[in-house]
């Protein structure tokens, strides 16, 4: 399964530290390719944005983009308007600030590989590639759950009545018209 919209927002941490993947909207079981635009613009792959189908792929490619953002703070290809981050994307160059480790510097190169015949994941090996490298060595894949979380969320039990009696807004909407709805009748993700 293709997720398709890996990003910061989608990972949430739980009261104990670990990290969940939520927002499966765009999730897809792909044998092959798929061909439908999806996702955030600045975690595109490049073949996505090119529609040349794609597959697995661009999870490995938006990794690369998020271990980024999560290690410096902001995306690889921030811009002001979506084309250009487009053009970023496309154009492939990264830069990587001097005081980034090595290590982190390879794993996200080799995520943020143009050619999807030699992304980190999609070659023979898969996802095993990337939990074998350098950057990983401290990981233990096999016992994750045994891992904590370096971050915690503050906690819960003091600030959980903080909402109680706050006023609720509902927000009404309107019926889409059967014309309208008529445009959705045979779309696929």
């Amino acid at each position: 399964i293709v997720h398709r919209d890996l990003k910061l927002e989608n990972l949430l941490v739980a009261q104990d530290g670990a990290l969940k993947l939520t927002d499966f909207g765009f999730a897809k079981r792909i044998m092959y390719r798929s061909w439908t635009l999806c996702g955030t613009p600045e975690y595109l792959a490049p073949e996505l944005i090119l529609e040349k189908g794609h597959g697995k792929a661009v999870d490995y490619w938006a990794l690369g983009v998020l271990l980024y953002e999560m290690l410096n703070g902001h995306s690889p290809f921030e811009a002001e308007e979506t084309l250009q981050t487009y053009q970023k994307i496309l154009d492939g160059s990264v830069n990587y600030p001097a005081n980034l480790a090595s290590d982190a510097k390879d794993l996200i190169s080799k995520l943020l590989q143009k050619d999807i015949s030699r992304r980190l994941g999609n070659l023979r090996d898969g996802a095993k590639d990337i939990k074998v490298h350098p950057f990983f060595k401290d990981i233990d894949f096999k016992s994750p759950y045994h891992l904590r979380g370096s971050i915690r969320p503050k906690d819960f039990e003091r600030n959980k009545y903080q909402w109680v009696g706050a006023e609720s807004v509902v927000t009404e909407t309107k019926q889409m018209k059967d014309s309208d709805q008529a445009l959705f009748d045979n779309f696929t993700a």
